[in-house]
């Protein structure tokens, strides 16, 4: 670790830093931006690779988490806690920053267990909840197909309340989704607003894709014709439609449930 602290924003380091608030160049770079000592030690001790650790000099460390960190290959830099605070926008600012590498599944991954498609999800606090509920039901992992927002931005990370160290992630166009969908041995499950099965009542098998649509648009009919299954979720008169994260949670654990 470098032992004066930088205090300029307008450092060469710090510009690279910042300019993964940006899709486009988390894109390019392969990288994230990751706040906080817990989610970091969580995510090296998954196996995620940080490349940079920037640390304010009051950071305290367990022996347990100093072992962590010391096992990391990554470039070390102290900072100010100012600087900290205007690189993580945050007025309480984590004493631990990280640019960690993003890591992506294969579509072979979704031949085995209970992978959740979302097609076109747009809003990043909906993407975070449902990769939270997907590890937390026990899914093998999310795809995700269309124009999904980004699993990396900081948005999407804390609503995942760090959990997205465990949710492995996948990203297809819907072209090839609907190749790779062609010659899926196991069971395609979509909820429906016109389907007549209730998802309480229907059987489900593993493997399973559970399929789930744009917040606003649903799935498109490319995907819906592609499960094997259609289910409905019961709703009084009242209500429209749920909220995408809350009906993905519903058909996880019921699908869980049924199988296990």
């Amino acid at each position: 670790m470098n032992n004066e602290p930088l205090s300029s924003a307008s450092n060469p380091l710090i510009k690279d830093v910042r300019a993964l608030e940006d899709k486009k160049a988390r894109d390019e770079r392969g990288q994230f931006f990751l706040a906080g000592l817990r989610d970091i030690t969580g995510a090296l001790q998954a196996g995620w690779v940080a490349d940079l650790l920037l640390a304010t000099p009051d950071l305290h460390l367990s022996p347990a988490e100093r072992q962590i960190l010391d096992r990391s290959a990554a470039r070390r830099q102290l900072i100010t806690p100012q600087l900290a605070s205007r690189i993580s926008g945050r007025d309480n600012p984590q004493a631990l920053l990280a640019v960690l590498r993003q890591r992506w599944a294969v579509p072979s991954d979704l031949a085995q267990g209970l992978w959740v498609v979302l097609e076109d999800i747009r809003d990043p606090g909906n993407l975070g909840t449902i990769m939270r509920t997907a590890v937390a039901a026990g899914a093998a992992g999310v795809a995700l197909v269309g124009g999904c927002c980004d699993p990396f931005a900081p948005e999407t990370i804390r609503a995942s309340v760090g959990t997205f160290v465990h949710c492995p992630v996948l990203r297809l166009s819907q072209a090839d989704f609907l190749a790779w969908s062609a010659t899926y041995q196991g069971q395609i499950v979509a909820t429906h607003l016109i389907a007549s099965q209730d998802y309480r009542q229907a059987s489900y098998s593993s493997p399973a894709l559970l399929l789930m649509g744009n917040e606003s648009a649903g799935l498109s009919d490319a995907l819906a014709d592609r499960a094997t299954m259609r289910v409905r979720i019961p709703m009084t008169e009242l209500a429209e439609s749920l909220n995408v994260a809350t009906a993905t949670a519903l058909m996880l654990y019921e699908m869980q449930r049924r199988v296990l």
